[in-house]
C-alpha cells in the first residue's frame, strides 16, 4: 500500500495537535520532537546551561541542543530532511538548519490544514489552546487504518471523545479530493446509504474532527484500500481449502495486506495456543506496518 504520505501525515497531525508554542518565539521551528524513551532534555539556544525536559511534540530550533541519558532515545523530525533523526543514549544532538526558512517544512503544514477543517479560523491559536501540555486526550485513532478491505461498504469507528459533542466525517480520494461530508454524534457511522459504494484496487482516506459547538478539538486521519476484484475469489478460495488450517489462512491475509483480517485469526489462534512466539512475532510485524509501534513493542517483549 501507499501508506508513506499518510502515516507521516497523521504524525505531524499528532506532533501538531499535541505541542504548545514557546512564547515570545515567532521564529518558525526547524523541527519537532517525534518520541523519547527515557529520560531527555532541551538545552535552549536562548538559555545556555538550562535543561528542560523534552516532549513528544517539542518545537525544536537551530542551536538547541538534544541530550540524552543512559537507556534514553529521542526521534527527531527536522526541517529539511525526509528521513527521520534518531538520537542514542548517553549523546547531546546540536540541531542544525535555518529555523526562519520555509519550504518543504511550511509545505507540510499547508498540507495538514488542507485535511483537517474547512474553516480558516481554525488556526495555530486556536488549535493550540484547545490542545495544551496539559490535555489527557490523544489524537483520534481512526478504523479501519493501514490495511485493504473486502468490503466496499466499510463501517468505520473511532476514539470517542468525551468533550465532543459531534464529529466531521470527511472521506477523500488519494488525490484529496472529498467524496462525502457529513456529521455524527457518535464514534460509529455505518457506510451511507445515498453514497456511491467504494471502487475495487482504491486507496482512500477517511479524516474525522471532533468538535465542541464550533471548537475544534482534535482530529484523526486513517487510509484503507479496498481489496481489488480480482483477488477476492482468491479469498474466497482460500477460505475453503484452509478453513482447518488458520495460521496459513492468517498468512494469506497478511500478504493480500488485509492485516485486520490477518490479526483477528492470529489472536484466534493465540487463543489456544498462548504460548506459540511466533505468532507473536507475526502479530508485531503487521503491528509495525500499521504503525502501532507500541502495541508491536510488547508483544515482542514477550520473546
Amino acid at each position: 500500500m501507499k501508506t508513506t504520505k499518510i502515516v507521516f501525515l497523521s504524525m505531524l497531525l499528532m506532533l501538531f495537535f499535541g505541542s504548545v508554542a514557546i512564547a515570545g518565539d515567532s521564529a518558525l521551528p526547524a523541527g519537532y520532537i517525534g518520541d523519547i524513551e527515557g529520560t531527555v532534555t532541551i538545552e535552549r539556544k536562548a538559555n545556555p546551561g538550562k535543561q528542560e525536559a523534552a516532549r513528544v511534540g517539542m518545537q525544536l530550533y537551530a542551536g538547541d541542543a538534544v541530550n540524552t541519558r543512559e537507556d534514553a532515545k529521542a526521534i527527531l523530525i527536522l526541517n529539511g530532511q525526509t528521513e527521520k533523526t534518531t538520537v542514542n543514549a548517553n549523546r547531546s544532538y546540536s540541531v542544525q538548519g535555518d529555523s526562519d526558512s520555509k519550504g518543504w517544512f511550511s509545505g507540510l503544514i499547508d498540507a495538514i490544514f488542507s485535511l483537517t477543517d474547512d474553516d480558516a479560523t481554525s488556526n495555530y491559536a486556536t488549535v493550540l489552546m484547545v490542545r495544551g501540555a496539559d490535555s489527557v486526550e490523544r489524537m483520534l485513532e481512526v478504523s479501519p487504518n493501514v490495511t485493504a478491505l473486502l468490503e466496499s461498504r466499510p463501517n468505520f469507528r473511532w476514539t470517542a471523545i468525551n468533550s465532543a459533542d459531534r464529529y466531521v466525517v470527511k472521506l477523500m480520494d488519494w488525490e484529496e479530493t472529498i467524496i462525502w461530508r457529513l456529521e455524527s454524534g457518535k464514534s460509529i457511522l455505518d457506510y451511507p446509504r445515498a453514497e456511491k459504494a467504494l471502487d475495487y484496487g482504491n486507496e482512500y482516506f477517511l479524516q474525522v474532527t471532533a468538535y465542541q459547538g464550533d471548537k475544534l478539538i482534535t482530529t484523526g486521519i486513517a487510509n484503507f484500500r479496498i481489496l481489488e476484484k480480482e483477488h477476492h475469489s482468491d479469498v474466497k478460495r482460500m477460505e475453503s481449502e484452509y478453513r482447518e488450517a488458520p495460521f496459513i489462512l492468517a498468512s494469506g491475509y497478511a500478504s493480500l495486506e488485509l492485516y485486520d483480517l490477518a490479526t483477528a485469526k492470529i489472536r484466534e489462534i493465540i487463543e489456544t495456543d498462548v504460548d506459540n512466539k511466533h505468532l507473536n512475532k507475526m502479530l508485531a510485524n503487521i503491528y509495525l506496518k500499521q504503525g502501532k509501534v507500541s502495541e508491536a513493542r510488547a508483544l515482542l517483549a514477550q520473546q
